[in-house]
């Protein structure tokens, strides 16, 4: 990826609902995208994985930051143990230019703070095969069901947690990344 792709995929960029980037991604590309999508008014997500110093200007376009217990740490310096640590880390977020966080924690479920509410939403407990796929199910399961406002982030991460719950409970990636419908059957 580079940001000359960025520059072609304005219109692509633009019909966008939600833009989901991570660190695998270089973070100048994903600032050039996030760039673009906040023009056209498009959600975006930073995935921050794997963790690393984030670039100048970054969380400014960022809508939503979801790292994992490590990952927020890490960032933080704040290790991830109860929702006390939980609380600090969000403040921290806030102090570093982003409002709105979820944080992964496993099995356990994800921590999420707006400045309009905070909680927990726990995991459903399922016997767990191959965790392959579980953090990318959460994140695009989570994205197609969140509204702007974030107004809905509590039905959006049951929904990203019943999608984890079956994937996880298949092997490999792609075949194991549930669709709506089988969601829907497993989670009436």
């Amino acid at each position: 990826m580079s940001t000359d792709i960025i520059a072609d995929s304005e219109t692509v960029i633009a019909d966008a609902d939600v833009l989901i980037s991570q660190f695998e991604t270089p973070q100048t590309v994903a600032y050039e995208a996030f760039k673009v999508a906040k023009k056209h008014g498009v959600m975006t997500i930073l995935n921050p994985a794997p963790a690393a110093d984030i670039l100048d200007g970054l969380l400014e376009v960022t809508d939503l930051i979801v790292p994992n217990e490590t990952e927020s740490a890490t960032l933080t310096g704040i290790n991830v143990t109860d929702i006390d640590s939980m609380d600090q880390n969000a403040a921290k977020f806030a102090s570093m230019g982003i409002q709105n966080l979820i944080i992964t924690v496993g099995d356990r479920g994800a921590y999420y703070h707006t400045p309009d509410a905070s909680g927990f939403v726990p995991a459903f407990k399922v016997n767990a095969k191959d965790t392959t796929a579980a953090g990318d199910t959460f994140i695009g399961a989570f994205s197609s069901k969140v509204l702007k406002d974030l107004s809905n982030i509590e039905m959006a991460l049951t929904y990203a947690q019943q999608a984890s719950s079956i994937t996880v409970q298949r092997m490999g990636a792609l075949p194991s990344i549930p669709t709506t419908e089988e969601i829907s059957a497993e989670y009436k």
